[in-house]
């Protein structure tokens, strides 16, 4: 049985070899990239940070970072801001369109990775 480093490597591979790693196809840092993470959790649970949210993990970067980030993560389409329904001074950050085919074909490629790891280990 492989170990968990050789099957995440498995997947860095088929990222990159269909070219959609993030951090290749989007341009996107480490840190970048751990925000639109964040992003997808959040609404995949149904919660939609708002930009004074993310401009609170300090973890990621000082809020100026954080800044940077969301502007390039929505100039580069992934993301979009969009006003509170309840409350118009609030900004609420969700994935675009693009973001959430990106966070799909990401998933794919793990899923390929884990069917392909557990078939090796079938045989």
């Amino acid at each position: 049985m492989k170990n968990n480093s050789e099957i995440y490597i498995r997947f860095l591979n088929l990222a990159t070899a269909l070219n959609i790693s993030p951090s290749t196809r989007e341009g996107l840092r480490e840190g970048t990239k751990e925000v639109l993470e964040e992003i997808a959790r959040r609404g995949a649970s149904g919660d939609r940070p708002s930009v004074s949210d993310l401009m609170g993990m300090r973890w990621i970067g000082s809020p100026a970072t954080m800044h940077r980030r969301i502007g390039k993560l929505r100039k580069s389409g992934l993301i979009c801001i969009v006003q509170d329904k309840n409350d118009r001074r609030i900004k609420r950050v969700e994935l675009s369109d693009c973001g959430l085919s990106l966070i799909a074909k990401l998933s794919a490629i793990m899923q390929q990775a884990v069917a392909s790891e557990k078939g090796q280990n079938h045989a």
